[in-house]
This record gives structure tokens, C-alpha cells and sequence, in this order.
């Protein structure tokens, strides 16, 4: 189940804080729900994928430690790090153009990852933003999973929209909105 609902709460999320960023607070729950429900077959796909690709970034750095070899364990884990670095940044991207975008999953993964490429510091402070609440989350544990799971999330959502969607409408929205002209 959370293959399914997962995307579809994420996309939903960032669907909401983008128009709060656009409109303000005039944005009403009920949309929250409509976006929900439209992404919830849309996101399969990006659950399955991310799902994926943060097991296999958790399979490597837990394969690490069986090594009798340092050098190789340090290999595989820094291998495993990487893997969810770009599924951490990729996965930020693609929620965002999802809720922003009326895009097939094909191409949304596309100019995700052409994005994350392209606006490579921009990726550093979405990670930076990831690694800093992992860092809360493990210093305050078991306190902080409460904390995490009421505001935490969406704060850590809010931080990647507002570094994300100014990129997303330089490169993406406003170029194409003056074809027509």
C-alpha cells in the first residue's frame, strides 16, 4: 500500500504548497483531496522506482559491512550513498514536476533528471535539506519521529518546493508559455 499512497501524498503535498506559494492561503483542503485522488494511479510507477532504488542504496550500505576487506565494504557503501543521493534528488524533482506538470511518467523522469544535472547546486541544498532532517530525526531519536511525522515532512517538502519550482518555471513553464505568440 504505501507503493501507492506514498507518491500520491507526496505529489498531492507539493501540489498544495505550490499553490500557497502561488496564491497564498486561499487554498482549500478539498483541492489537497482531488489531487490526492487523481495521482494515485499516476504515482505506481515513482513508488515502485524510488521504492527500488532506496532498497538497493539500503542493500549496499548494508552489504558493506560483510567484507573482510576494508577498501572493498568502502566501495560499496560510498557506491551506496551515491545511489541514494541521486534517488533522494531525483525523487524531489520528479514529485514536484509531477504536481506542477500534466506529464507522462516517461517524460517527468526525463526532465527530472535533466534538471538535477543541469541545476547541480540547487541538488546539493535539496540533499543538504534530506541529510538535515535525517540528522534531526537521528539526534532526537525516539522523540523526533513524532515531531517528523506532524510538521517535519512538510517542512523538508516546502524547502525542496521553494528551491525547485523557481527552476522549474525558468527552465520549463516560461519558455514554452510564448510560443504561441
Amino acid at each position: 500500500i504505501p507503493v501507492i499512497t506514498i507518491p500520491a501524498a507526496i505529489t498531492a503535498l507539493n501540489y498544495y504548497l505550490i499553490k500557497i506559494f502561488q496564491r497564498g492561503y486561499n487554498f482549500e483542503m478539498i483541492d489537497y483531496w482531488t489531487e490526492f485522488k487523481q495521482n494515485l494511479v499516476k504515482g505506481i510507477p515513482f513508488g515502485l522506482l524510488f521504492g527500488m532504488l532506496f532498497g538497493y542504496a539500503y542493500y549496499l550500505m548494508s552489504l558493506s559491512g560483510n567484507y573482510r576487506y576494508y577498501s572493498m565494504g568502502s566501495m560499496i557503501f560510498g557506491i551506496g550513498i551515491a545511489v541514494f543521493i541521486i534517488g533522494a534528488c531525483l525523487s524531489s524533482y520528479s514529485f514536484v514536476l509531477n504536481a506542477m506538470l500534466d506529464l507522462s511518467c516517461k517524460n517527468i523522469l526525463k526532465n527530472a533528471s535533466i534538471l538535477m544535472i543541469v541545476e547541480w547546486k540547487t541538488s546539493v541544498m535539496v540533499f543538504m535539506v534530506h541529510c538535515i532532517s535525517v540528522f534531526i530525526i537521528m539526534s532526537f531519536m525516539p522523540y523526533a519521529i513524532l515531531i517528523y511525522v506532524l510538521i517535519g515532512f512538510s517542512m523538508q517538502q516546502l524547502s525542496a518546493c521553494a528551491m525547485i519550482v523557481p527552476i522549474v518555471m525558468k527552465r520549463v513553464v516560461y519558455p514554452f508559455e510564448n510560443i504561441d505568440d
